[in-house]
């Protein structure tokens, strides 16, 4: 939203050393590494968390451990290492 591009955002992000980079929201040629990270957790989903019993915030936790345990098919490395 707008907040991150006011003054003092630019300015905190500086601070940190952090770059603020724009992209097409909802693209997965721009964000394909976040668009396949939640891809990956809707797989997890629909795999292990019964539709019925909607417990899903209890799941995450597991299904992130899961997906950061995970090696990487490209960089063959996990999150972890």
């Amino acid at each position: 939203g707008s907040i991150f591009h006011s003054k003092e955002a630019k300015d905190c992000f500086n601070e940190i050393g952090l770059t603020q980079l724009q992209v097409a929201p909802y693209s997965q040629y721009t964000n394909g590494m976040a668009e396949r990270t939640i891809q990956n957790i809707l797989t997890y989903f629909r795999k292990h968390v019964s539709t019925a019993a909607r417990k899903w915030d209890i799941e995450l936790p597991f299904a992130l451990a899961a997906l950061r345990a995970t090696e990487n098919q490209t960089t063959q490395i996990s999150p972890y290492e």
